[in-house]
């Protein structure tokens, strides 16, 4: 099989998610109670989810044909293929349902677990955080990179809530008993935002539980390339499949990790 040409497909790729994201902005305006489905406890999905994810579905296989599909929604799915498009049409679904930001497209190539591309996009802002595996993480095409200038102690940590599940609540509400004595925090309710965010220098740490491939493969491998640090909560760096993220500057990422390791076992998570 061809190795993908990593940088062209990155090129396409983003005009793909900028095309789809004026699709975004229009629909948010027109959303009305009865597009909106519940799929389990506070977590939804509209139309607009659907819609989008079949755009990119459609659009990605004219990219890259001989890749397979792990989508949030469903529109398409893998049938043996080497390589996988992972997509989340809207990370930040509630966000996007009462009309606030942020809430992005993110998409990442993968190969098995190794992840080659990211692409994370903000409508509302028309921001685009991208990588590609060996090239430099950028945003809107300026090279970025993680805050080497901030010690623990100063730092802005951001998390998402899981949805109702008492153990994992109690163990996030004892993590940020612990980080609330020592500086920030801040919920944005997009984990590929808060990502990019990260890799970007406006956040030092992101952490969370209970996640999906799609909601953090593109972040993950923009953060690397901008020089930060991703593992699961184990500290193992091949997280994709797993279900929790911890995700800073190196200056960050011991201490961050230290205090989630001590609730980890606590609260068996």
């Amino acid at each position: 099989m061809t190795i993908p040409d990593l940088e062209k497909i990155s090129a396409e790729v983003i005009v793909l998610a900028k095309k789809t994201g004026i699709f975004l902005l229009k629909e948010q305006k027109n959303l009305k109670s009865d597009g909106i489905e519940e799929k389990s406890a506070g977590n939804y999905v509209t139309y607009v989810d659907k819609e989008a994810e079949r755009r990119l579905v459609g659009g990605l296989k004219n990219i890259f044909p001989s890749a397979g599909f792990i989508a949030e929604e469903g529109t398409a799915g893998m049938n043996g293929e080497s390589y996988s498009w992972v997509i989340d049409p809207i990370d930040g679904t509630s966000n996007f349902i009462h009309g606030l930001n942020p809430y992005c497209i993110s998409i990442a190539l993968v190969k098995g677990h190794d992840i080659l591309s990211g692409l994370i996009y903000e409508p509302a802002l028309d921001e685009c955080f991208y990588a590609w595996k060996g090239g430099k993480a950028c945003l809107n095409g300026k090279e970025i990179t993680v805050n080497r200038n901030v010690s623990f102690d100063r730092a802005m940590i951001a998390y998402d809530m899981p949805h109702h599940e008492n153990r994992r609540s109690d163990f996030l509400m004892s993590v940020l008993d612990k980080l609330f004595e020592r500086g920030s925090c801040r919920q944005l309710g997009s984990a590929a935002i808060a990502m990019a965010y990260v890799a970007c220098g406006r956040l030092d740490g992101y952490f969370h539980c209970k996640l999906s491939p799609w909601d953090m493969a593109a972040g993950g491998l923009i953060i690397r390339q901008a020089g930060g640090v991703v593992s699961d909560f184990s500290g193992n760096p091949d997280f994709l499949f797993g279900n929790s993220v911890i995700a800073a500057s190196p200056e960050v990422y011991e201490s961050l990790k230290s205090i989630v390791d001590k609730y980890t076992a606590e609260f068996n998570v």
